[in-house]
């Protein structure tokens, strides 16, 4: 089996086949394709690796709809339990399988009245749709739906589209949620029943407060005694963070 497109060299199959599964980008994967049609020395141009694009578009669509693309060039129907029988496909004059409807005389380009038909399961579709969502900032499942459906149909899409973004190693980073540390066990002293209030107490400081003396302002901090069992709570205040200070706090509580 060859394929052939205008101007360009005749590849074979199996050598589009294998550098569409090797291709790691879409970019990567024109090149190549490009780089086989295009005479020795020849510049890549824009028309050149849209030719190689199409040439895989239509390796990808004759692997998964072969019968569907047989009838459609015979000009026969296809049939009735072919999973594109509602879309009303159509062989464009470059042998692409497209969308039909009935936007024909509609004021938009061809890509966006007929959408290329792409099989959800084939790997040119899996690198289209990474290089939309790579392209775009990493979008969301429905951001990166809306711009590859400007241009392409993908059987499946929704899923396929939602399948690669959720595969995306940089979104699943950026999105993924904190991972809650393991308690260590609660001590003895916080969870002994039937103890009275303050029987083991936690103790902090708070502030500075701001405090008005005379004519001056002066710093107080706020003694924090709590119980380990009943989280009660007693306040105490100090004039200073020295030992002195917090002795005094403590016997004041006592």
């Amino acid at each position: 089996v060859v394929a052939t497109e205008a101007g360009a060299s005749s590849l074979p199959t199996p050598t589009i086949c294998n550098i569409i599964e090797s291709s790691t980008t879409l970019s990567a994967l024109k090149r190549s394709v490009a780089g086989l049609n295009a005479a020795p020395g020849e510049e890549l141009t824009p028309s050149l690796l849209r030719a190689g694009l199409d040439c895989c578009i239509k390796m990808a669509q004759k692997s998964a709809y072969a019968s569907e693309i047989n009838a459609l060039a015979k000009g026969n129907q296809i049939g009735r339990d072919s999973p594109l029988r509602k879309l009303s496909p159509f062989l464009d004059p470059d042998g692409l399988l497209r969308v039909g409807g009935c936007l024909q005389h509609a004021t938009m380009n061809e890509d966006a009245k007929h959408p290329v038909i792409l099989p959800f399961h084939h790997k040119l579709t899996r690198l289209i749709i990474v290089n939309t969502h790579e392209s775009r900032f990493h979008a969301s499942t429905e951001r990166t739906l809306y711009e590859v459906s400007a241009t392409y149909w993908i059987v499946r899409g929704r899923r396929t589209v939602r399948q690669v973004v959720n595969s995306c190693l940089d979104c699943r980073k950026r999105h993924a949620r904190p991972l809650a540390p393991e308690m260590a066990p609660l001590p003895a002293c916080r969870v002994t029943p039937f103890q009275p209030p303050f029987s083991n107490v936690g103790v902090d400081y708070f502030g500075p407060l701001h405090v008005p003396v005379k004519r001056s302002t002066e710093k107080r901090y706020g003694v924090l005694f709590t119980c380990l069992v009943t989280r009660a709570v007693h306040l105490e205040l100090a004039n200073t963070q020295d030992t002195d200070s917090c002795l005094m706090a403590w016997r004041r509580f006592v």
